[in-house]
């Protein structure tokens, strides 16, 4: 009749894996599904993103004239502003005050 392979057939640990290999199918092609509308993002659209980050900063407008004249790369620019944010936490920290001129 049966041999013994078959009478050990786990049928829990069968479905887990089975369950396991569904999920990390599901993740799978949640991330190709993002990862393809993020690509069928037009040019126009990114640039209109871009420029809402920028825009987010919040810049002054001693900073805008700055780096507007100098075409500094967007992400180099927020990485400036991060920057600054920072020190002006830490200066807080250390007990200076601001002032917002």
């Amino acid at each position: 009749m049966l041999g013994n392979e078959y009478r050990s057939f786990n049928v829990e640990e069968y479905y887990e894996n089975l369950r396991q290999g569904i999920m990390k199918a599901k993740m799978r092609d949640n991330i190709i599904e993002r990862y393809e509308s993020v690509l069928s993002l037009d040019k126009k659209e990114l640039e209109n993103m871009l420029k809402d980050v920028v825009n987010e900063l919040d810049l002054s407008y001693l900073a805008m004239d700055k780096h507007s004249h100098l075409g500094t790369p967007p992400a180099k620019l927020v990485r400036l502003v991060l920057n600054q944010k920072d020190r002006e936490i830490q200066m807080l920290r250390q007990g200076f005050m601001t002032t917002n001129t």
